[in-house]
């Protein structure tokens, strides 16, 4: 997306546009469902269960992230999340998994904010 260009490879990190079309075209509500997501830490939680070795902790932490980053369109989360998911369900879960998702997690969150803050003053050119 043009508006967000200045962001280095924004658009494989989130996909607005679908994002949008999951709740049925309407940007306010995107908006405030893009604000909530910024409440929440994850990377955090999930680097915390990893280090107490509480695997269904982490579980669960990763599946909560793929769903909403899957309701939100978050690509890239989404995808590592699937893949914290199943390296989990196997017992291979490794700390380079979980670092490679909290850099994602923090590049996301970094791109969010941005859309919440450009949001706020007007609606997305779609």
């Amino acid at each position: 997306m043009e508006t967000f260009s200045h962001l280095k490879d924004f658009e494989n990190y989130i996909n607005i546009r679908e994002g949008i079309g999951r709740i049925a075209n309407n940007q306010k509500i995107y908006a405030k469902l893009m604000a909530s997501f910024l409440k929440g830490d994850y990377a955090k939680q999930l680097r915390n269960d990893y280090e107490c070795s509480d695997w269904a902790a982490a579980s669960a932490t990763a599946h909560t992230i793929k769903g909403v980053a899957a309701n939100l369109s978050l690509t890239a989360l989404y995808d590592q999340s699937v893949v914290l998911e199943n390296e989990l369900r196997d017992g291979q879960i490794s700390l380079a998994s979980v670092d490679l998702f909290c850099d994602i997690w923090d590049t996301t969150v970094e791109y969010v904010k941005e859309i919440v803050d450009f949001m706020a003053n007007s609606p997305l050119p779609l």
